[in-house]
């Protein structure tokens, strides 16, 4: 009978010792995207909106620069370099404070720029710089999409903008832990062309893996066959799922990727004056009302899943309505739900 208890002692011990180890969740980090893409906010704004993603616990700021609309940041790259404040894009100064104040408030800045397709805002500076390296690296199919088709020279050019952009949002605080977005998202023919779009994937992710930072892309153009070669170290950004040729969140789950819920029916809002009291309590309730492990799926919105590789959560500011809206109006909009989404 002492032997027995022993035994049970020592098999409790070791199950307290080494069970939460293998089966501990991956810190849970909570965001926000700001599209300053389609709509232009000030540092000063921006700084408001860290300084609330700090008080409420939020992880990192996640900003959408790169667009169909706009290219809102310095490039030497591009020829778009400015030392004084403007409404057209951030300066370097202007970045570099806007990175130190984050991160004194335990915040990281994760750079976010679409890749092939959304691309028509730096295709249209880079056509103005060089006429034929532009026409190089177009596609035929639109004027808003690199060529990914085995195209050596749009691999070329944005690996090159990817490498600015890594020196530009580079935080010592954040060494080894740093994060990209390179996009992926509704990209035409990617189905059809899954093994074309999946190696440009693929072949853009290296220069960011080369300088330590993880890759994040978005899920909406990878199938279940482009999951056999994608880059096993990526984050998945899963918004939702239209077609079931895509891959799903179980396909992912069960190749160990790890994931980030952008559930675009809770988490996707559009600040607009148009938006009553009514919308907010709408928006607000959906939100509240989704968790962790509700994904967009298919015809349903609320699709749960679970997994130990999912690991965080995001609540995005698209900008397209936002043309009329003030600064003030602006950080206004977003503060209310970002305190909801952060305490929820």
């Amino acid at each position: 009978m002492i032997k027995k208890f022993i035994s049970i002692i020592i098999i409790s011990t070791v199950l307290c010792t080494v069970l939460p180890e293998q089966l501990s969740q991956a810190k849970i980090e909570k965001g926000v995207t700001i599209d300053i893409a389609r709509k232009y906010y000030s540092k000063d704004s921006l700084k408001k909106i860290v300084q609330q993603i700090s008080e409420y616990n939020g992880s990192y700021l996640q900003l959408h620069f790169s667009d169909n609309e706009n290219y809102t940041i310095n490039s030497n790259y591009l020829d778009q370099t400015a030392n004084k404040k403007n409404k057209y894009f951030l300066t370097k100064s202007e970045l570099e404070e806007l990175i130190k104040f984050a991160n004194k408030k335990n915040i990281q800045v994760i750079p976010d720029i679409d890749l092939p397709s959304h691309s028509k805002g730096w295709l249209t500076l880079l056509r103005k710089k060089d006429e034929d390296l532009y026409r190089n690296v177009v596609s035929n199919y639109s004027n808003e999409m690199v060529d990914y088709h085995n195209n050596k020279a749009s691999i070329l050019v944005s690996r090159k903008l990817i490498k600015e952009i890594l020196v530009m949002f580079e935080q010592p605080k954040f060494k080894n832990e740093q994060k990209i977005v390179l996009g992926g998202d509704e990209v035409p023919g990617s189905i059809r062309q899954q093994d074309d779009f999946i190696n440009f994937m693929n072949e853009i992710t290296k220069v960011a893996l080369e300088e330590n930072y993880t890759v994040k892309l978005w899920n909406d153009s990878i199938t279940t066959n482009g999951l056999k070669t994608l880059n096993n170290n990526i984050i998945i950004m899963f918004w939702q799922r239209k077609s079931s040729d895509l891959a799903s969140v179980d396909d992912f789950l069960k190749q160990d990727y790890s994931i980030e819920n952008y559930n675009s029916y809770s988490y996707y809002l559009f600040p607009s004056l148009n938006e009553g009291l009514q919308d907010f309590n709408i928006n607000k309730s959906n939100i509240i009302k989704a968790n962790l492990n509700d994904f967009s799926d298919l015809n349903n919105d609320f699709t749960k899943y679970v997994g130990t590789n999912i690991n965080g959560e995001n609540i995005t500011f698209w900008g397209e309505h936002a043309d009329d809206m003030t600064q003030n109006e602006l950080v206004d909009y977003i503060s209310s739900y970002i305190e909801v989404f952060l305490t929820n």
